[in-house]
């Protein structure tokens, strides 16, 4: 498998083909069991702290909230990405980094059958 270009993370699952089926997109609550991040939330978490790095040209503002929508794919790529709120649009470039890098999900299923899934993920930054 190629290296991927700096800042990106490798293709999930590159022998896994992406299911025919799949031109549905899910939503999370409709899935018997739901995508989730390698190691549960408080790796997600873990790893969004390691990489997020506020630029230095942001400073601290009232907000402190970002909503992100994605779809994880089949195969654990994430795709769709949209930023849906932000305290500064000064922060996109550097929330899309993180995404960029982050690893495979595992993908939603329903009965026993891996779904292409909208994901809603809101979270909080902390100015320090």
């Amino acid at each position: 498998m190629p290296e991927p270009a700096p800042g990106k993370a490798p293709a999930c699952n590159a022998a896994a083909p992406l299911v025919p089926d799949s031109l549905c997109i899910w939503e999370g609550i409709d899935l018997e069991k739901y995508p989730s991040f390698p190691g549960g939330d408080a790796a997600l978490l873990q790893f969004w702290s390691r990489h997020f790095e506020v630029p230095r040209d942001c400073a601290p503002f009232s907000g402190s909230r970002i909503v992100l929508s994605f779809v994880v794919e089949t195969n654990g790529d994430l795709s769709q990405v949209e930023v849906l709120k932000l305290p500064h649009p000064c922060l996109e470039p550097a929330v899309r980094a993180v995404l960029a890098q982050m690893p495979c999900w595992v993908p939603g299923e329903w009965e026993g059958q891996v779904k292409r899934t909208r994901m809603h993920w809101p979270l909080r930054i902390r100015w320090e």
